[in-house]
Formats: C-alpha cells, sequence, structure tokens
C-alpha cells in the first residue's frame, strides 16, 4: 500500500532542474513510486527521505558527468583519435597485414620499393 508521505520537495525540485527533459518525468514517477510503495513501508520516513536524497545525489552527479564528459570526448579525444591515433594503428598493422599476406621476404622488398619511391619523390 503507497504512503502518504511526500518526497522531499527540494529533493525532487534539484532532480526536476538538473535531469534532461525526455528524462524527468518518467524518472521521477519511478523513483516516487519506489520511494512511496517500497522503501517508506520497509524503513520508515527518516530513511526513505535520506535514501530519497541519496538518490537524488546520484542522479544529479550521473547527469553532470555525462553531460561534462560528452562534449569532452566529442572535441578532444575523437580529433585526437583521427588525427593521431588511427594513422599511427595504420603505420603499426599494415606492415603486418604485407608480412602476413607475402612473406617475409616479399615484404621486405615491398618496404625497399616504396622507400625507394618516397625517396625519389622527395629528390
Amino acid at each position: 500500500m503507497p504512503s502518504a508521505l511526500p518526497p522531499p520537495f527540494l529533493a525532487e525540485y534539484v532532480l526536476y532542474v538538473a535531469l534532461p527533459r525526455r528524462e524527468r518525468e518518467p524518472f521521477l514517477g519511478d523513483l516516487k513510486e519506489d520511494f512511496e510503495t517500497n522503501v517508506v513501508p520497509k524503513f520508515g520516513p527518516l530513511l526513505a527521505r535520506a535514501w530519497y536524497w541519496y538518490k537524488t545525489i546520484l542522479c544529479v552527479r550521473m547527469y553532470t558527468c555525462e553531460n561534462a564528459i560528452e562534449p569532452l570526448l566529442r572535441r578532444v579525444i575523437e580529433p585526437l583519435w583521427r588525427r593521431v591515433v588511427w594513422p599511427l594503428l595504420k603505420w603499426i598493422v599494415a606492415p603486418a597485414l604485407v608480412v602476413h599476406k607475402l612473406g617475409w621476404a616479399d615484404a621486405i622488398r615491398a618496404f625497399a620499393d616504396a622507400s625507394r619511391a618516397v625517396l625519389d619523390r622527395l629528390r
């Protein structure tokens, strides 16, 4: 049976402000339902309010970190991957694939030919 004790108003307000609009109503509804039907009857009003605040802090922390890390990934890590890591991987993996496909002698010959071609271009 649901409890008559409402969730802490300030915690609800913090969640309302912190959550993205698309997730606000479902999350608040689920949290309130869990609070009223499971937590209050089992642990009492004081611990239930502490539980609600705990969930509020976790949720705000999660969305704050997500919103801070996602732009960082998009602006810093992704270009770094495209401009530095991926070309380095190509330099490491491509010769290994050539060796695997051609064998050592042919791979060394192909590398020597490619090196000569690069040197000829530079001259």
